[in-house]
């Protein structure tokens, strides 16, 4: 995962060690937009993830696992300076205790004054203010299997891909609940990221395409 820090001189990425798997530790990286080499800001465990808003917030957050895998902590950085304060603890649903390696659901309002979580991929959503710590529950009941959470470019709604039993789709969910969806696949890897306009959206998606041959008197 990679994105541009609020100040636009640099990218923030995040780099894993293949040959080391869970083992080793994520880079969190920045990289001058000018070129030259990257600098490490510090490492976080596997399966954490990075975020920032839009100028002219400068919040950049990091979103990790506890040991126990019961709860997912925020807490800011500085692309410079690294870490800084703890914002805020969501519980994590019984399923990453089984199985950790499944990504976190978070994300960072445009404007830099709000989180989105989700306690798993099945929900629900809690959107926390970070100025008075009000949180906000929306349970969308179309979730089965939620894979990206993110904010919609106006900060009024929040889009996410879902994963269902006959492929995958994009949800766009209103601040009050209000779900549409605005587009199906019929594969279960289907991800989307809105444009910072705000009227466009980049969807991955792929389908496998495969022969199958019939052998006799192998």
């Amino acid at each position: 995962m990679a994105g541009v820090s609020p100040d636009g001189k640099s990218v923030i990425a995040q780099v894993r060690s293949i040959p080391g798997g869970n083992s080793v530790p994520v880079e969190l990286m920045r990289v001058p937009l000018t070129g030259g080499s990257p600098e490490l800001i510090f490492s976080m465990p596997e399966w954490s993830s990075s975020n920032c808003a839009r100028p002219p917030s400068t919040l950049c957050a990091v979103g990790e696992q506890t040991g126990d895998h019961k709860q997912m902590i925020i807490t800011s950085f500085d692309p410079v300076k690294g870490r800084g304060t703890e914002l805020a603890r969501f519980d994590l649903s019984p399923e990453y205790q089984t199985n950790p390696n499944n990504s976190l659901l978070w994300s960072i309002s445009p404007d830099g004054t709000r989180l989105v979580a989700a306690q798993g991929p099945e929900g629900p959503l809690q959107i926390l203010t970070l100025r008075d710590h009000q949180i906000q529950v929306i349970r969308a009941t179309e979730l089965i299997h939620m894979r990206i959470l993110q904010w919609t470019a106006d900060g009024k709604g929040l889009i996410f891909s879902n994963v269902t039993n006959s492929g995958s789709e994009i949800f766009h969910v209103g601040l009050k609940g209000n779900a549409k969806v605005l587009w199906k696949s019929n594969s279960g890897n289907c991800y989307v990221l809105p444009s910072p306009d705000g009227r466009h959206l980049a969807i991955y998606d792929w389908k496998l395409s495969a022969n199958i041959w019939m052998m006799e008197n192998f």
